[in-house]
C-alpha cells in the first residue's frame, strides 16, 4: 500500500514538473509548434524523409576558364545568344558649313524646328572652357561659320539672341548640327542644336560627332570679338599659341571684317 501510494506521488511529481513551465509559455508559439509537427508529419508521410537531388546547372560565363575540363563529362549546354546594343546614333559623314555657305543652309533647313542640349551635365565637352573649345574646333574644322562679326552686319536692330560665334554642319548629309556659343570665353560648354523630331538621341549625337575632337590635343590660334551684354564692352579674346587673353577695346569697325593674327602672331 505505501509503495503504491509512493509510486502515485512520483508521477504527480513528475506531471507537475513537465507541465508547469508550459503555462508560462506564449500561447500563439505553442500553437505554431504543434501546427509545424502536424505540417511536417504530413509532408514525410507524402514525400518520404528525402528528397531526391537535382542536377546542376552550368552557367555559361565569357571567362569561363574550366569549360574544355567539364566537356569530358558530357556536352556543354547552348550559350545564350549575345545581343548586340547599337547605339543611337552613327556618324557616317559631316560637312562644315562655310561662311559663304551659310545663305544656302539656312534656304535648305528654313522650315527646320529646333531642339536644344545646353551645358547641364559633367561630360567633358561641358566642363572643357569655352575658349578652349574654340581653339580645338578651330583645330579641327577651321574658323566658325559666324562670328559677332556676321551677327552684328545681319541684324542691326538688335538681336534676341546673344550668339558670339557659330559652328553648322551637316550631318550624314541630310541632318542640321549646330554649335553654338552663347556665354563667351569665360562659360565652359557649348550649346548644341540639331532637328527637333531627333531630340531624343541629340546627347548621342554630340558625343558620336565631338568625342573624336575632344580625344585630340590640337590647339589653333585665333582671335575674335567678344561682347559683354551687361557691362556693354567689348573686348578682342583669343589664344596665341602659348596663351588665352582678352583685352577690353573699344567699338572695332565691324564692317571690316573678323580681325586676325597678324604673321608675327600679334593679335
Amino acid at each position: 500500500m505505501k509503495r503504491t501510494c509512493l509510486a502515485i506521488t512520483q508521477s504527480l511529481l513528475l506531471a507537475y514538473l513537465f507541465v508547469l513551465p508550459a503555462f508560462g509559455q506564449d500561447l500563439a508559439r505553442i500553437y505554431d509548434e504543434a501546427r509545424f509537427r502536424v505540417v511536417a508529419d504530413r509532408i514525410l508521410k507524402e514525400i518520404g524523409p528525402r528528397v531526391n537531388p537535382r542536377q546542376p546547372d552550368h552557367v555559361i560565363l565569357p571567362s569561363d576558364s574550366i569549360s574544355v575540363w567539364i566537356a569530358h563529362f558530357g556536352p556543354l549546354p547552348e550559350a545564350l545568344p549575345i545581343v548586340e546594343v547599337k547605339p543611337a546614333f552613327v556618324l557616317d559623314t559631316f560637312k562644315v558649313v562655310r561662311k559663304l555657305e551659310s545663305v544656302l543652309f539656312q534656304d535648305r533647313f528654313e522650315k527646320t524646328k529646333w531642339a536644344f542640349l545646353g551645358s547641364n551635365s559633367v561630360s567633358r565637352l561641358d566642363t572643357t572652357r569655352t575658349q578652349v573649345l574654340r581653339a580645338m574646333l578651330e583645330a579641327a574644322f577651321g574658323p566658325p561659320t559666324r562670328t559677332l562679326v556676321e551677327l552684328e552686319n545681319l541684324d542691326s536692330r538688335g538681336r534676341e539672341e546673344f550668339i558670339q560665334f557659330e559652328y553648322w554642319f551637316i550631318l550624314n548629309d541630310s541632318i542640321p548640327f549646330v554649335l553654338s556659343d552663347v556665354n563667351g570665353p569665360g562659360d565652359r560648354g557649348m550649346v548644341v542644336s540639331t532637328d527637333h523630331r531627333l531630340r531624343p538621341i541629340l546627347k548621342e549625337m554630340r558625343e558620336a560627332f565631338l568625342d573624336r575632337m575632344l580625344a585630340q590635343p590640337f590647339l589653333k590660334p585665333y582671335v575674335d570679338y567678344y561682347y559683354q551684354y551687361d557691362q556693354r564692352a567689348w573686348y578682342k579674346t583669343g589664344f596665341d599659341g602659348a596663351f588665352y587673353f582678352m583685352r577690353r577695346i573699344s567699338r572695332p569697325e565691324l564692317q571690316l571684317g573678323r580681325p586676325f593674327i597678324d604673321p608675327d602672331g600679334h593679335p
